[in-house]
C-alpha cells in the first residue's frame, strides 16, 4: 500500500517528470555499470553474475548513476506487520542521499535506535510518530514537496555530517554481531 500511496502522488505532483523511479520489470539493461530497467533501476531478485562463477542478487547493487543523478531519495520499504528494514533504507545511506521514509510508524525511531542519524535539520520527521498508515504518509509527502522546492545544495550544507555518518555507521559496524547479540540478549 505505501509504494501505490507514492505512485499515485508522483503521477499528481507538479514535479513528476523530477522523479527516477525504480521498476521491478523482469528485463533489465546495463547502462555505466548500473543495471536499470523501464528507466528506473530493479531491486528484482533476478540473479546476475558479477564474477566468473559467482553470482548474487541484483539488489545488493547500489545503482550509482541513479544516485548521482539525483539528489534525494523516497524510500517505499517493504511493508510487513512491523518495521523492517532491507536494502531499500541501505542504499541511500551508503550513497550519501537524504531519504523521505514510507514504512512502518516509527521507522526512523528504530534506525536512531540502531545508530543512525536522520534528517530532522531539515525536514519535520514528526510523521514518523503518526499511527494512521495513510495520514503517516501524507504527512511525509509533504517533506518530499519541501524538499523538491528547496534548493538542495543548502540541504547538503546542512546534513553534510549527518549523511557522513550514517555511511560511516552502515559501511563499518559489524552487523551480524550485532544482530546475533541482539537476538540472543532477547532470547534470555
Amino acid at each position: 500500500p505505501n509504494k501505490s500511496f507514492v505512485q499515485q502522488k508522483i503521477d499528481q505532483s507538479v514535479f513528476k517528470d523530477c522523479f527516477l523511479q525504480g521498476t521491478r520489470q523482469p528485463h533489465y539493461m546495463q547502462i555505466d555499470n548500473d543495471w536499470v530497467g523501464g528507466g528506473g533501476y530493479s531491486t528484482a531478485t533476478s540473479r546476475l553474475e558479477y564474477r566468473p562463477g559467482q553470482q548474487t542478487d541484483i539488489a545488493v547493487f547500489v545503482p550509482s548513476t541513479v544516485y548521482n543523478n539525483s539528489w534525494y531519495s523516497i524510500v517505499a520499504e517493504s511493508y510487513r506487520s512491523r518495521v523492517f528494514l532491507t536494502e531499500k533504507t541501505a542504499k541511500p545511506m551508503i550513497a550519501k542521499r537524504l531519504f523521505v521514509s514510507f514504512g512502518h510508524q516509527h521507522t526512523l525511531k528504530v534506525l536512531k535506535g540502531l545508530g543512525f542519524r536522520t534528517f530532522d535539520a531539515v525536514i519535520d520527521e514528526s510523521y514518523d510518530n503518526i499511527a494512521d498508515d495513510t495520514t503517516r504518509w501524507q504527512a511525509a509527502w509533504q517533506q518530499v514537496e519541501l524538499l523538491m522546492q528547496t534548493d538542495p545544495k543548502l540541504v547538503y550544507e546542512q546534513i553534510q555530517s549527518v549523511i557522513d555518518h550514517n555511511y560511516q555507521h552502515i559501511t563499518q559496524t559489524n552487523w551480524y554481531d550485532l544482530l546475533v547479540n541482539s537476538i540472543r540478549h532477547e532470547l534470555t
